[in-house]
């Protein structure tokens, strides 16, 4: 009797844990409930992007775009719906280097954010940018910051909200001929032109 005891515990803890889908793994993926993407970049990861724009190098926890390059970089998993967030953790490391997400990507177009000027967080569709939040001087000066860009609606207007350290700085509606409908891809970029080494992502992911 013992014995079947212990053999019902078992299958309803196994049942449990598959019907949460919970397997997770640093730089891997996490799926059941969705599928996200989790990267702390403790090990080389690298493998697991492709590049729109420059390289990446993943090197003591942290990813590195190429020197004096602007990198886009998406993550080869597909996301289960173009409607998802791309979030990291981001760095200012002077007033021209920055790095920043990646959202909507299909491998060509994507939407972008970035840091400028010390006080601007720009939002780009493939590299032109669409809009801007302009901030007092001083507000995004060199250090980290987390960033993270939701993207939702697939037909005549796309929204997309931009936090800064859990506070919202864009709510943006892109009805423009141009936007983004699909692309369930995400991942960040990198410019990089000046401090080279202090430009980095770390904390990645997505969902």
């Amino acid at each position: 009797m013992k014995f079947i005891y212990s053999l019902i515990f078992a299958l309803v803890i196994t049942s449990q844990v598959f019907a949460g889908g919970v397997l997770f793994m640093a730089g891997g993926v996490e799926s059941g409930g969705g599928t996200q993407i989790s990267d702390d970049f403790s090990t080389d990861t690298s493998g697991d992007y492709t590049a729109i724009l420059g390289t990446i190098t993943v090197s003591g926890g942290q990813a590195l775009g190429q020197s004096n390059a602007i990198s886009v970089l998406y993550h080869d998993t597909t996301l289960d719906s173009p409607d998802h967030y791309s979030e990291a953790l981001c760095t200012v490391s002077n007033n021209s280097d920055s790095s920043g997400v990646v959202t909507r990507c299909d491998g060509t177009d994507y939407y972008s954010t970035y840091f400028s000027d010390g006080s601007k967080v720009q939002l780009t569709r493939s590299g032109t940018v669409i809009n801007t939040y302009f901030g007092s001087s001083g507000d995004f000066s060199a250090g980290t910051y987390t960033v993270k860009m939701t993207v939702t609606g697939t037909g005549a207007t796309v929204n997309i909200l931009i936090d800064v350290d859990d506070v919202n700085v864009m709510d943006y509606d892109d009805t423009s001929g141009s936007r983004l409908t699909s692309g369930a891809r995400v991942g960040f970029t990198f410019r990089r032109a000046g401090e080279n080494g202090a430009c980095y992502i770390d904390d990645f992911e997505a969902d």
